[in-house]
């Protein structure tokens, strides 16, 4: 502004701006002011927010430095009485003011410090409860559970119960021994779901206690002999469900085969049905649509048409990033009629209604005119420069007739006007005369005559009709039902016959119109569209598929509803939400699958 002054003391708005300098600076004095007043008063949170508009001018303004370092410091000699206290909470409340007042190393130490303090004590209390916790158990001779109230606590807190532990560790063994011994006793053979988690408890027993002694071959061969009880039964159950019919039990048995193998590793039976049925998997298992279209048109029509729908829908889909989809087209779709095909889960069924194309041609002869040769003709430029010529030389005959007229009078005067009449006449002979022989005598001129045109005009049309509907195959009840209907207009117009050398402009131009490529653009148009409505149907999917297994599961089929949960796990992305944790939660309660999981 001074700089301002200096230059032009009459430049416009300068009084404007020198009068909102000193206002601002008068708001900045007073806000001075009341922070000082109040850092004197000890009101230190009153006194940061009285100059909070202006902390960012920290480095600039001693005053505002200094009142932000009394208000840290404040916050920070109250954090450090209370650590003193062992107030480890409120300490750190007061550490975090100070910082996020004023941020520096001393009292990030000192907040580290806290919170470390604070979390021992926690520890420490939690370990404490869990100690009480586990004599408890003690005192009811649960052994098992009285160790795994100190073992499952997390490290922080396990270091403090280190004594316990190793106290209890012989009875524990021990507890997990009888517990294992008593549960394969009563539930081995595996008979149905009260067996099954009973046998698996005792794997879990028996796990543990191998943990515990790995050199106990006794441990190792009981553990042995339940984990192949246990994957007898998952695969058992595996088969079971795999040769229901057209595969409508695939999903859920291999996941049983896969429960199984968790258990025993190399058992070599659900290892063979693992590799036997990973096809039938992807199929059930995944979002298997099988895409045909049938034609429904003479077949010179539309050859290979209704093939190429198939194979477009099919790699548009495959490429769509949808997680699950397989798309079955052509041979690789098995025949509905064979009972033990494993079937895909929904099918998508296309018709070429229409698929042609139509031309008709109007004819028109049309006149014109065209040069049909040349002949020779005067030139009409040489014969007027020719009477030029003979005019001047009548000229000159008379102005020569009358200089010897003159000449008889011998009148010296006259005698010389008129010999310069007659030299001057003639040079206008020898300049004209040049003048025509410059000039060509004859032209050619064209012949002009009329002759006829073709004026040929196609009236074209491509029509190319598609209806697809989807199906569930096992009922084939329709989902959904759509088509496309595409009419591609096109009018063309050549002319025929126009001789070259045509005098009215005219020119033959245009070709036939390309049927084969007007119905291409039909067809691709067509495709577009269909490839459009199948993948928001294919969007659509998911949520009809948990309502199809919420459905199963209201009527109490909880094997249909299990093959429709592992397939919406498998087709949505691997995000934690409600939907996708209720298909988990229902697989591990009602059939203990433990392979899918939620992200």
């Amino acid at each position: 502004m001074e700089h301002v002054r200096i230059v032009d003391g009459s430049f416009p708005n300068l009084d404007k701006l020198r009068a909102d300098i000193e206002t601002q600076q008068t708001l900045l004095d007073k806000a001075l002011d009341q922070g000082d007043n109040l850092v004197n008063e000890g009101k230190f949170d009153p006194a940061y927010a009285a100059i909070l508009r202006y902390t960012g001018l920290e480095q600039e303004l001693p005053r505002v430095a200094a009142i932000i370092q009394a208000v840290a410091r404040n916050h920070r000699e109250k954090g450090q009485a209370l650590a003193t206290e062992q107030k480890w909470e409120e300490a750190i409340v007061e550490f975090k003011k100070s910082l996020e007042v004023h941020p520096d190393v001393e009292t990030e130490a000192a907040l580290k410090k806290a919170e470390s303090d604070l979390e021992t004590v926690n520890n420490k209390d939690a370990a404490a409860r869990a100690v009480e916790q586990s004599k408890a158990f003690v005192a009811r001779k649960q052994f098992v559970e009285a160790y795994e109230a100190l073992s499952e606590l997390p490290d922080g807190q396990r270091v403090y119960v280190g004594e316990e532990m190793t106290a209890l560790k012989a009875d524990y063994l021990k507890d997990l021994l009888a517990r294992s011994g008593d549960l394969i006793r009563i539930h081995i053979p595996i008979r149905g779901r009260a067996d099954e988690d009973a046998a698996r408890q005792a794997f879990d027993f028996l796990s543990k206690a191998g943990g515990l002694q790995p050199e106990d071959d006794n441990i190792q061969v009981k553990l042995d002999l339940v984990s192949e009880k246990i994957s007898e039964y998952y695969l058992a159950q595996g088969n079971r469900l795999l040769e229901k019919p057209r595969g409508s039990g695939v999903a859920l048995g291999w996941h049983m085969l896969l429960e199984g193998q968790r258990f025993k590793r190399d058992f070599e039976g659900i290892r063979n049905q693992i590799t036997k049925f990973g096809p039938a998997y992807e199929v059930r298992g995944r979002l298997s649509i099988a895409v045909q279209f049938r034609d429904q048109t003479s077949r010179r029509d539309s050859l290979g048409f209704a093939d190429q729908m198939a194979d477009t829908i099919a790699s548009r889909m495959e490429a769509a990033g949808f997680r699950g989809v397989h798309i079955l087209t052509r041979d690789r779709i098995p025949p509905p009629t064979d009972p033990n095909a494993v079937q895909p889960v929904y099918l998508l069924i296309g018709d070429i209604n229409q698929h042609r194309t139509e031309k008709k041609v109007d004819t028109q002869r049309l006149n014109s005119k065209y040069r049909a040769g040349q002949r020779e003709v005067r030139n009409p430029v040489w014969l007027e420069q020719s009477r030029v010529v003979e005019g001047l030389e009548r000229e000159y005959q008379t102005a020569v007739e009358n200089g010897k007229a003159i000449a008889v009078r011998n009148k010296k005067k006259e005698i010389e006007a008129a010999n310069r009449q007659v030299e001057e006449i003639g040079k206008r002979i020898e300049e004209q005369k040049r003048k025509l022989t410059l000039i060509p005598e004859t032209l050619l001129q064209d012949i002009i005559q009329p002759y006829n045109y073709i004026k040929r005009t196609f009236t074209l049309g491509a029509y190319v009709d598609v209806a697809v509907r989807a199906s569930d195959s096992a009922s084939n009840t329709a989902l959904q039902a759509d088509g496309s209907k595409v009419e591609l207009p096109k009018i063309v117009s050549i002319l025929e016959n126009v001789k070259p050398e045509d005098t009215e402009g005219i020119v033959e131009e245009g070709s036939p119109p390309d049927e084969i490529q007007l119905l291409a653009e039909a067809e691709a148009k067509v495709q577009d569209e269909i490839v459009v409505k199948v993948r928001s149907w294919i969007e659509s999917v998911p949520a009809r598929v948990l309502q199809d297994a919420r459905d199963a599961l209201a009527k109490e089929d909880k094997e249909a509803a299990a093959e429709k949960y592992i397939l919406y796990l498998n087709i949505t992305p691997e995000k934690n939400t409600p939907e996708r944790q209720e298909a988990v939660n229902f697989l591990r309660n009602e059939f203990n699958i433990t392979t899918v999981k939620v992200e």
